[in-house]
């Protein structure tokens, strides 16, 4: 057999545009015979190597690490890269990362150079940054980036260790506990929440997304307007003294935020709510 190389495609630009602090570089999807070695040098980018079949391996500094179905190598700026298949034909797919904050953003989901364990490889997401890495424009340059930062993102979901997953999952029923405990108050917020947890706001927004599903300021105004819902529903309060009770200093946004959430402006929530 062959190799054969499926959509291995590669920015028009050598680096990210101005601005794009995590830029989508390099996509691709192989599939290589036994016994297949990539060339030998040295990136100055983060890859990522995500077997879909088969089995190939990486090289870390002095020994050679398996990447079996559903698993993950990474190698980050600076590392030799070495990559060989092992027996059987080795399909696995990847793609490569660069820009001002790319070691950073990859670090900050517990990688560096080594192998993971991953879950099945999203082919649908390596096809969408396909049809997207090559168009002209820095809009294509973010929408190809969010589309890498996707990739990260679900290969993040199982590499975790177990031990990790808990704690982070600690951290956010505890800041749950203290959003419940302190949205009335109009300055309370992510900067206040993660400071009163004693943790970073990127650390903080970035696990409670993994884990609830949500941003913590959408889950912040969420209880916010729930309460604000109630009070326009049974209180003969005004719209103003319920914005700032349900923790909004700014009646005006608290109409823009319930708006978009729900639809139809406070007031008219009111009479509708009532019949």
């Amino acid at each position: 057999m062959t190799s054969s190389c499926r959509y291995a495609r590669f920015r028009a630009g050598e680096r990210p545009s101005e601005h794009i602090p995590l830029g989508a570089r390099s996509v691709g999807h192989h599939t290589v015979p036994a016994g297949w070695r990539d060339n030998v040098f040295r990136v100055e980018h983060v890859v990522f190597f995500w077997t879909v079949n088969g089995a190939g391996a990486i090289r870390n500094a002095e020994r050679s690490l398996e990447l079996g179905p559903d698993r993950i190598g990474v190698y980050m700026p600076g590392q030799v890269q070495t990559i060989h298949a092992l027996e059987g034909d080795w399909e696995y797919c990847w793609w490569t990362m660069d820009g001002p904050q790319a070691s950073e953003v990859v670090a900050g989901f517990g990688f560096t150079t080594g192998v993971y364990n991953a879950g099945p490889a999203p082919l649908a997401l390596i096809r969408q940054l396909e049809d997207v890495i090559q168009r002209p424009g820095r809009d294509s340059e973010i929408e190809a980036a969010s589309i890498a930062y996707g990739l990260l993102s679900a290969a993040a979901k199982h590499s975790l260790p177990r031990k990790a997953r808990k704690h982070d999952e600690r951290l956010v029923d505890a800041a749950v506990n203290r959003i419940l405990a302190s949205w009335q108050d109009p300055s309370f917020g992510v900067e206040a929440l993660a400071a009163s947890l004693r943790t970073h706001r990127s650390t903080l927004s970035r696990k409670f997304h993994r884990i609830a599903g949500t941003t913590v300021i959408e889950y912040i105004n969420a209880v916010r307007l729930h309460n604000a819902a109630n009070m326009l529903k049974y209180s003969d309060e005004s719209i103003g003294q319920i914005a700032r009770q349900s923790g909004f200093a700014d009646p005006n946004y608290f109409a823009k935020v319930f708006r978009a959430r729900l639809g139809v402006p406070p007031s008219d929530f009111r009479k509708t709510s009532r019949g």
